[in-house]
């Protein structure tokens, strides 16, 4: 493993932030941690572009959380149905 999980998951966050048009600065994001504040402020800033150039520059990555909020909509409405 090149890198470990929770390091990159606070990357993608930061980049995320920055993304999604919520700029945070790098000392505001890692005041929200509880220790090795400094460690994990050099691991993002070190990593962020790694990440970007991973993700060849396309920041609009596609989630499954839309369609399967609309499956568990199908999956409840189909349950109501049986119920009845």
């Amino acid at each position: 493993m090149d890198f470990y999980p929770r390091e990159m998951m606070l990357t993608c966050l930061y980049v995320a932030c920055k993304a999604a048009d919520f700029p945070i600065g790098i000392q505001t994001f890692i005041s929200h941690i509880p220790r090795n504040q400094e460690r994990y402020s050099d691991f993002i800033l070190n990593s962020e572009l790694f990440l970007l150039e991973s993700l060849n520059y396309d920041l609009w990555v596609f989630t499954p959380y839309r369609p399967l909020i609309g499956l568990i909509i199908d999956l409840v409405a189909y349950q109501v149905s049986q119920v009845k």
